[in-house]
């Protein structure tokens, strides 16, 4: 409906005399018209007294009323526990009721079902911590979830957000993992990840829907995709954009591998399906600063070289290696004599499936031996191609006239503007031909 027709819904509505149940998801339309609601909750029905106005506030205090119940149970559970350990002197009567009532405590406890949903939506956003009166609950928009401490390894987050989404209130309330029993808990890495691939899943099926794709011929499947809205591209490309982000930064923590090792000359370090060859070190003096550097050649690893077990190893100098890919000079130690401040350098070979980095950590006395440390982090330029995608999707949907304030209404005078100078021309030239015709 448009605004008029719920406008006039709502006008009518409230007129009635009718007993009505409204079940909709405008928020606003529920708040106007209804003046009492049924919440169906973990499978008990329970009358508000209040509109859907006033609903969520009563919900939140009961909430909170059952939780600081649950709490109370949890202590009496713990002093009655207490008790039966250190308390119990007879098998009086008294006792044993006692002893009967921990029992029928404990099995209220285990009974005792949560709100619904609480669970999903934690391990959806990998939200561990309840946030406080006043407090905002940050939406992750990427992280590593460690589920064994309880915790995000690495996060980037943006405050109140998921407050926000969850109860349309940037302070609201959202129940962290950590007040989730363990055992009720989803598997919360696949959950969240899996969230994050759905959202590039449906944005690539969202093209197919627009542009008919598999239905027409791809000629005019490729008109309708050419003739789209800008805003349409720029949500596509921030969604996937965001996939990819969250795609390499879970590569890069979870397949990211490092090895130190010592090399003499020509000695060749075989690591994740590279062959790096210490060549050469020494001393150089660059323009403003001196530093001890040491040479390297990186090659790919055909098969004939590579190690049967899979790690790291050092071999001596080996001709089967492929061609060079790289030859790069790393910096064990630069020193600014301007500034008196020494620095380090790292060597970095950039390839599509991942980044190989060298650190020089010791040059030998006598020159011919090297100490090196040596990174490899997979997929890592899908996080910043990621965050470029997710540029360009926001600048596209800022260029579409549809979205910008008032726009349309500019076009709209625009138009009218015309269409009135258009008529007050043709007025001029119909009259002009009158005269002339009279003349």
């Amino acid at each position: 409906l448009d605004l008029p027709a719920i406008a006039w819904l709502e006008d009518k509505l409230r007129a009635s005399q009718s007993a009505l149940v409204v079940i909709s998801h405008d928020r606003r339309f529920l708040e106007t018209v209804t003046n009492d609601t049924v919440w169906i909750d973990r499978g008990v029905t329970r009358r508000a007294g209040c509109g859907f106005r006033d609903f969520e506030a009563w919900r939140d205090k009961f909430l909170e009323e059952e939780e600081a119940a649950l709490h109370k149970l949890g202590r009496k559970i713990a002093a009655e526990e207490d008790w039966m350990r250190y308390g119990v002197t007879a098998r009086r009567k008294r006792n044993m009721r006692r002893v009967r009532e921990l029992a029928d405590l404990r099995k209220q406890k285990r009974e005792h079902r949560g709100p619904q949903g609480t669970a999903k939506l934690a391990a959806t956003e990998a939200f561990w911590n309840t946030n406080g009166p006043g407090e905002g609950a940050a939406w992750s928009i990427f992280a590593w979830p460690d589920a064994e401490n309880e915790r995000n390894a690495v996060e980037f987050r943006v405050p109140y957000v998921l407050s926000q989404l969850a109860t349309h209130d940037p302070y609201g309330r959202v129940v962290g993992l950590k007040d989730i029993p363990r055992d009720e808990r989803p598997p919360i890495v696949l959950i969240f990840y899996s969230f994050r691939i759905m959202v590039i899943t449906g944005s690539l099926t969202d093209i197919v829907f627009r542009t008919k794709l598999f239905q027409v011929a791809w000629i005019e499947a490729l008109r309708r995709l050419v003739n789209l809205p800008r805003s349409n591209y720029g949500t596509w490309l921030a969604h996937i954009g965001l996939g990819f982000m969250v795609i390499g930064i879970v590569s890069s923590l979870t397949w990211r591998q490092e090895h130190a090792a010592k090399v003499k000359n020509h000695e060749t370090i075989l690591f994740a399906g590279y062959g790096l060859t210490f060549e050469k070190a020494g001393n150089l003096t660059g323009p403003n600063y001196l530093e001890s550097a040491a040479t390297f050649t990186l090659r790919g690893m055909p098969r004939s070289a590579s190690n049967d077990d899979g790690q790291p190893k050092v071999i001596p100098p080996a001709p089967m290696l492929s061609a060079p890919l790289a030859t790069l000079t790393t910096s064990q130690r630069r020193f600014l004599p301007a500034s008196g401040m020494p620095t380090t350098e790292t060597a970095i070979y950039r390839a599509w499936l991942g980044d190989y980095y060298i650190a020089l950590s010791e040059i030998g006395k006598d020159g011919h031996s090297a100490t090196v440390r040596v990174y490899f982090n997979p997929l890592v330029r899908l996080i910043w191609y990621g965050g470029l995608l997710m540029a360009i999707g926001a600048v596209l949907s800022l260029l579409d006239r549809r979205l910008r304030i008032g726009a349309p209404v500019r076009k709209r005078q625009r138009d009218i503007d015309k269409a009135a100078t258009t008529s007050e021309a043709t007025a001029a030239a119909n009259a002009s031909n009158i005269a002339e015709q009279s003349t």
